[in-house]
């Protein structure tokens, strides 16, 4: 139901002590937006995507950190390739067009402890004061997100 959301509705409901029903949706979207702004503040994904990318042939290229290659062509064909860390090495000499396809954030169950708290922290802010306007992240949450913030955007 929540797209591979780090945190489960059972956690938040468990978190927030409620038993009944009645909040699903609501909580539901709590995560999500809760989930999103984790994403905007550490710029990175947390949530496990595959995302495509373009580029002129290159020989040697690197990706994002925290990503994992998961499929190479050169000119629509499938090449063979290593990588290391996140540079990337064609096993082939020349071409015109390299698609690369990566996967980045975490599976639910690998996700870290400290984000998967500051996500149920912001969504139990974001259910409890429905009304305030979030200008910023819960201090907690911050705190939580900080070691895994992306500084080179």
């Amino acid at each position: 139901m929540l797209d591979n959301c780090p945190v489960t509705l059972e956690e938040i409901k468990n978190h927030l002590h409620i038993l009944s029903e009645d909040f699903d949706q609501t909580l539901w979207l709590n995560l999500r937006s809760a989930t999103a702004a984790a994403e905007s503040y550490i710029g990175r994904d947390i949530v496990r995507r595959v995302v495509g990318m373009s580029m002129p042939f290159s020989k040697t290229f690197t990706v994002a950190d925290y990503t994992t290659v998961e499929n190479v062509t050169v000119d629509g064909e499938d090449v063979e390739y290593t990588q290391v860390n996140n540079k990337v090495t064609l096993l082939v000499d020349n071409g015109k067009v390299v698609r690369c396809d990566v996967i980045s954030g975490w599976l639910p169950e690998q996700c870290p402890m400290d984000i998967k708290m500051a996500i149920m922290l912001m969504a139990a802010k974001y259910f409890n004061n429905p009304v305030d306007s979030v200008e910023q992240l819960p201090k907690a949450s911050t705190s939580l997100l900080k070691p895994f913030k992306n500084y080179m955007i």
